[in-house]
């Protein structure tokens, strides 16, 4: 993790901030689906060299797979649309904080599950309430109808689904799935791009009950065709979460914990002081869109400061933002307001 982002400044006047019902704010869990994963589909550029995907996309696994953006630019393409270097996805409106199974770092461990016909797959998850849980998934050649069961401490439900095919447009009011990623290229075997744009990663929503602690997903594939699991990230309605391990050999291993918010006034300036927070853990300012303008590393005594400028020590303009809480592969989102 770096630790030479910028630091904030110490002093903002006549800004007033006020939290906004997010007191006891639900935790992000980056499920670690790593146990499952049974292949690569994404080509990286590891200590300067190409590792290309194994299973890719489409063709039943063999035509087609992705590039991140390291990798495409080495390759010479121009302004390519190719996958974020480090797996990670900002939070929006329609999903939170996600960190898929690959990096430029990794050019050996599996990223992805393929499945080639029919199939059932699980995955272990800490079983707590979920307000969401997303799965992220490709459907090439066509669309894949999956049978999906929740279990719980007092039984199971179960839904159906039709994956959209990954180069299909999602309506912005489906009530299931969203784009986790738009708009990618593909790359054949040779890593040369074969299509430029217009190829997705979508992200599936199976609408957990709340009110129960789940305990079990079964994935269960019921046609012929070709299907690429991502992974599965859940918004659990607790807010004391155990990390699973991060995919970046720096990370450690440990608890969130119970980050305590405080609202500290002094003459006409206003900060919010998270207090409690773990040393290695990484705080990100988001825009209300999910739109990263800040990142910070330093814990002093435990404590994150914030007076509401950005990464060039300007005032932030009045409205919402999202202070994120990263601790390796959970996270916890705290939205404040500033207001003059």
């Amino acid at each position: 993790m770096e630790k030479n982002w910028p630091h904030l400044v110490p002093a903002l006047s006549a800004v007033v901030m006020t939290l906004v019902g997010i007191v006891h704010a639900a935790d992000v869990i980056q499920v670690n689906v790593t146990s499952i994963l049974n292949t690569r589909s994404v080509t990286t550029l590891t200590s300067g060299s190409l590792i290309t995907w194994v299973n890719g996309v489409d063709g039943g696994g063999a035509s087609d797979g992705y590039l991140t953006m390291a990798a495409s630019l080495f390759k010479g393409d121009k302004s390519p649309h190719a996958l974020p270097d480090s797996g990670t996805v900002p939070a929006d409106s329609f999903h939170p904080y996600v960190v898929l199974n690959y990096n430029n770092a990794d050019g050996k461990n599996n990223q992805t599950h393929f499945v080639t016909g029919a199939e059932d797959f699980t995955f272990p998850f800490p079983q707590t309430n979920y307000s969401k849980m997303f799965l992220f998934l490709t459907s090439s050649e066509g669309t894949s109808s999956i049978h999906v069961t929740l279990t719980y401490t007092d039984g199971t439900e179960s839904k159906d689904f039709v994956v959209p095919d990954y180069y299909s447009d999602i309506p912005a009011n489906d009530p299931n799935f969203c784009y986790l990623i738009k708009d990618l290229a593909k790359w054949n075997k040779q890593n040369v791009m074969t299509e430029t744009n217009h190829h997705n990663i979508d992200a599936l929503n199976v609408h957990p009950n709340p009110a129960k602690i789940l305990t079990g997903i079964e994935v269960q594939k019921t046609q012929a065709g070709y299907m690429v699991f991502w992974g599965a990230t859940g918004v659990s309605t607790t807010t004391t979460v155990t990390r699973v391990p991060a995919l970046c050999d720096n990370s450690t291993v440990g608890k969130l914990g119970r980050v305590r918010v405080e609202h500290r006034f002094g003459g006409s300036t206003s900060t919010i002081a998270l207090v409690n927070v773990p040393a290695d853990a990484e705080l990100s300012v988001l825009t209300i869109r999910g739109q990263r303008i800040q990142r910070r590393c330093p814990v002093v005594n435990g404590t994150f400061d914030w007076d509401a400028v950005d990464a060039g020590g300007q005032r932030l303009l009045r409205g919402a933002y999202i202070l994120e809480l990263h601790l390796g592969k959970v996270s916890r989102q705290i939205k404040a307001f500033v207001s003059e």
